[in-house]
């Protein structure tokens, strides 16, 4: 269980460092930053996922089918790599998500 928490503190804390690189950047460089960062973040994320196998295999799906919740905020166990990405959606995507749609809708018209 500490691992597991462990984990999902450090994917928190990679994701809010991902944020603070991308604070200052508008329009179609936002949208370049980010998709970069994402990329990287989701590489990291399957790496991570390869080395907790043990986890995957015994520990995640005996929680799972207890239906115990460990996070405060969140619902249920995941694997490693989806709950990196939702903990990239939640702090990362959600504080960005209106400047990336603003940005992204900005450049479908540019293009037209």
């Amino acid at each position: 269980k500490e691992t597991y928490l462990m984990l999902a503190e450090c994917f928190e804390a990679n994701v809010k460092d991902q944020l603070e690189k991308i604070k200052e950047y508008k329009g179609e460089f936002l949208i370049d930053k980010y998709m970069k960062l994402y990329v990287n973040y989701k590489t990291e994320a399957k790496v991570v996922a390869q080395c907790c196998r043990y986890m995957h295999r015994f520990w995640v799906p005996n929680m799972q089918n207890a239906g115990e919740s460990v996070l405060q905020d969140d619902d249920k166990v995941r694997e490693i790599h989806p709950l990196a990405l939702v903990k990239w959606r939640k702090y990362c995507y959600g504080g960005f998500k209106d400047q990336l749609c603003h940005a992204a809708l900005n450049l479908i018209d540019t293009e037209r």
